[in-house]
């Protein structure tokens, strides 16, 4: 049954910056920060704990958002929060491409 969760998409180095590595798998890499790049997703360790049961595979799996497939590839450690209600991080060139902002109208 499809549910909502906060998702935020970030710059490939937002982990990094932060000095911040997942607890299991890994951040993103650079290459998956654009637009057409294999579909990546982060889940915080609540949602790998409520919704996944704390799944041992969960790197092997993935998750729908917006009718879209996307791997895990990272859960964050338990009690990271850079906003309380995140849930999900996608890259943001994924969600927000550099060429799609520069073709919209000033706001």
């Amino acid at each position: 049954m499809p549910e909502r969760v906060e998702t935020v998409s970030n710059t490939w180095a937002f982990f990094r910056t932060l000095g911040i590595q997942p607890l299991l798998g890994r951040d993103f890499r650079a290459d998956e920060d654009r637009l057409g790049a294999a579909r990546v997703v982060i889940i915080s360790f609540g949602l790998w704990q409520l919704r996944f049961g704390a799944a041992p595979d969960i790197l092997q799996r993935t998750l729908r958002l917006d009718d879209e497939s996307y791997q895990i590839i990272g859960v964050m450690p338990r009690g990271f929060s850079f906003r309380r209600d995140i849930q999900i991080w996608v890259p943001l060139q994924q969600v927000f491409p550099v060429e799609e902002a520069a073709n919209r109208p000033p706001v």
